[in-house]
């Protein structure tokens, strides 16, 4: 391909969907084949992961740290939710499925498996969840402060509490 049609190339990229520069979520997002494809998984995982990081992408479209977001579909981890910065693994089905919500893991640097912060995240509050973490680092990170290292900082109360899920507008908190 000729150099001066790269540009075309990447228009094209973008217009299927496969963005040439995709953003921190899209590319630190892991989910496993869940229900569509495992006799094992509990809960939809593909759909659900690709919808949350288009809500994040609009929520936060500056967003400039890298963020690993693994959704897995049961705790038998082929997604890897325990070493990402946020991890969903499915737990019992519930109507519409739930999440344990573990924090912090990592391979690198600062080896160790995330903390399990809560047992049950409705899949419907996910988003929320995610978006309330998300939001707390922004304002409360130090100057070049990776998302894991955030929250490896964090007292497990505090994660407790960022994690709850949002009260929707009109219910009694």
């Amino acid at each position: 391909m000729a150099p001066e049609r790269a540009g075309e190339v990447v228009a094209r990229l973008d217009e299927l969907g496969l963005p040439a520069h995709p953003s921190e979520f899209r590319r630190g997002a892991m989910a496993c084949t869940g229900l569509q494809f495992c006799k094992l998984a509990l809960v939809e995982t593909k759909q659900r992961a690709v919808d949350l990081v288009e809500a994040l992408e609009r929520r936060f479209p500056d967003f400039d740290a890298k963020a690993r977001l693994n959704v897995n579909g049961c705790p038998n981890s082929c997604a890897r939710y325990q070493v990402s910065d946020i991890g969903l693994a499915g737990g019992e089905s519930a109507g519409d499925g739930n999440f344990q919500l573990h924090l912090g893991g990592d391979l690198g640097e600062g080896k160790a498996f995330g903390q399990r912060v809560r047992e049950r995240v409705l899949a419907a509050d996910a988003e929320g969840v995610v978006s309330g973490l998300l939001s707390a680092y922004l304002a409360g990170r130090r100057q070049d402060e990776s998302m894991q290292r955030w929250l490896r900082r964090q007292p497990a109360e505090t994660l407790a509490a960022l994690s709850r899920p949002p009260v929707p507008a009109g219910a009694p908190a």
